[in-house]
């Protein structure tokens, strides 16, 4: 979070790991409020002090603080996918591994695609961790934060292109040590649920389970029933299947 005067700029919040927004000023200009959230601390109010730079929390769950102990931080990593592409991609494991244990992954894909994983608090994430999987999220091509060219990249070439980096996702799972590549599993909401049901049709050897979230099959239902938003989203990425 960047404090800008007379054409300056300086650093007031810099979090390693998490994101901040919603900022707002004190009445006299002397702090700023704004909201940290983290992978594993919902959103919290704070206030940093604009003269000393020091940030406060003002606001603390008491269920996030319980589960502290229990919450796991993902590692940032990167795998090469096809097109010379380089995937960007959160990975998350049981933390407490024996030496040769072996854990089924799990690839959720996020919605959008317009959209993007980021350092946020994941408690479905969280959830799969404590089952016992090693889940991987994939900022795929179609993804935002990563340029024009890579968020056009998918544009009339869902479940193709995009796909692709998800499978690649797989092989960087299966060269883990501690994943189980007989056991792999897909998972998303929306357009991670319409990647879930690509992955069933056009890759069916690569998944052992596949749980389409609120994904959609049938593009022509899809622009006779849904609002406005959707129907013009279809038609920008798949113009040519419309005309």
């Amino acid at each position: 979070m960047l404090l800008c005067s007379d054409q300056s700029a300086r650093v007031l919040v810099e979090p390693e790991m998490g994101v901040t927004g919603k900022p707002g000023w004190s009445p006299d200009g002397s702090q700023l409020a704004y909201l940290l959230e983290t992978p594993t601390t919902p959103s919290d109010l704070w206030l940093v002090d604009v003269g000393n730079g020091q940030p406060r929390r003002i606001t603390s769950s008491p269920l996030a603080e319980a589960l502290q102990t229990c919450l796991v931080t993902p590692e940032k990593i990167s795998y090469p996918s096809k097109d010379d592409l380089e995937i960007s991609a959160y990975i998350y494991a049981p933390p407490q591994r024996q030496p040769g244990e072996r854990f089924p992954g799990l690839v959720l894909v996020h919605g959008g695609p317009t959209a993007q994983f980021w350092d946020t608090y994941q408690a479905d994430v969280q959830y799969f961790i404590r089952k016992g999987y090693v889940v991987l999220m994939p900022n795929i091509r179609g993804s935002t934060g990563y340029g024009k060219a890579f968020e056009d990249m998918n544009n009339r070439d869902w479940g193709h292109g995009d796909l692709q980096d998800v499978i690649a996702g797989v092989e960087y799972l299966k060269s883990l040590d501690y994943v189980d590549g007989s056991k792999m599993a897909i998972h998303g909401t929306s357009y991670g649920g319409c990647m879930s049901m690509s992955a069933v049709c056009f890759a069916p050897d690569v998944f052992q389970a596949a749980i389409p979230h609120a994904g959609y099959g049938d593009w022509l239902d899809f622009e006779d029933e849904q609002e406005l938003r959707h129907r013009q989203l279809l038609r920008y990425k798949f113009e040519h299947v419309l005309q």
